[in-house]
């Protein structure tokens, strides 16, 4: 797309089932990209096998005269949403302000806008998912009662029903999270809520706790968790990324903590933040007790797992004769 070496990628990624890459791309602000009245500095990419891409015109919404920038992104079968916040365009009354509400939206393959979900000002999800039936899955904090929160919200947005989490709320962990250079690591319950990603599972979705190698990995229907596993990871090691794949495995790319996640503590001894460094592991662990059944090493800490099938990976990296970004197809030897 002609990006300088300025712009780079931001967030985690997902694939479509063409194993096309759903990417954010942070923008330099001199590209052409960015300009007009709802100029933003972040892209929301379909990358495909073929090289080329469409962009996800997120930024305008009929109704709305403010979009800012995807807050989560989730990736189905055959479509791409886009968690927001926007402001109403419509008239106000003298002093008042335009209302600033939820909204998720759903593109197809092509970059079209096909549906705009209108949430209600009290659910703001900080992770969300889509389920085939199109009925989101949505992640929040219950600040009143301390709690991570699960609702299954209908396909319209319409209020729907909490699933109950037990033992599997992870803000009611107790101990460590993580082990690093400095010792054991505690999050606080607003970090272990936030650094939840959701991932497409057959039929069902996939919570993953990102930086933490403690907590379970929560397999979720529309009815409930059907599966609680604590992945085995070597020691020192936290969940860095997690690579969809449609093999039975669950693939991991493993990280560790750095020390400078260690500053600055609560009152409490939680930490609010992560500061991870990469791995050039990439570990599959079987879903049913959470053993390791392999590793691979990718060679360098800048090439990154965007999917993955059978025996087979899609990654992204940089060209090794002009650093422009390629996509790898591999298997491993």
């Amino acid at each position: 797309m002609g990006l300088n070496s300025m712009s780079g990628m931001v967030g985690s990624f997902q694939c479509t089932a063409g194993d096309d890459v759903v990417a954010q791309v942070s923008v330099d602000a001199g590209q052409p990209y960015n300009s007009g009245h709802n100029a933003s500095r972040l892209l929301l990419l379909i990358i495909r096998p073929d090289g080329s891409t469409t962009s996800l015109p997120w930024q305008s919404v009929p109704g709305y005269s403010r979009v800012y920038p995807p807050r989560r992104v989730f990736a189905s079968d055959d479509s791409v949403y886009a968690f927001v916040m926007a402001l109403e365009n419509k008239p106000l009354d003298a002093g008042s302000r335009p209302l600033r509400v939820p909204l998720v939206l759903k593109f197809d393959d092509s970059g079209t806008l096909k549906n705009v979900v209108r949430l209600a000002t009290d659910t703001l999800p900080v992770s969300f998912g889509v389920f085939p039936s199109g009925n989101l899955l949505v992640v929040s904090k219950d600040r009143l009662n301390s709690r991570m929160r699960l609702q299954v919200l209908k396909s319209n947005g319409d209020n729907g029903y909490d699933l109950p989490l037990g033992d599997n709320d992870y803000t009611q962990h107790h101990g460590a999270t993580a082990d690093g250079p400095q010792g054991e690591v505690s999050f606080s319950a607003d970090f272990l809520v936030g650094a939840t990603d959701i991932y497409s599972r057959g039929q069902n979705l996939l919570l993953v706790p990102i930086a933490t190698a403690t907590l379970p990995v929560l397999e979720v229907s529309e009815s409930g968790i059907v599966r609680s596993v604590v992945p085995r990871l070597p020691k020192g090691s936290v969940i860095a990324e997690f690579v969809p794949s449609t093999g039975s495995n669950w693939n991991i790319r493993l990280g560790g903590i750095n020390d400078s996640t260690y500053s600055h503590p609560d009152s409490s001894g939680t930490l609010g933040g992560a500061s991870m460094k990469m791995s050039t592991l990439m570990a599959e662990f079987s879903p049913n007790d959470g053993s390791l059944v392999r590793e691979l090493d990718l060679g360098a800490v800048d090439v990154y797992p965007a999917c993955a099938e059978p025996n087979q990976y899609t990654l992204l990296t940089g060209h090794y004769e002009d650093g422009q970004l390629q996509i790898v197809e591999a298997s491993p030897r």
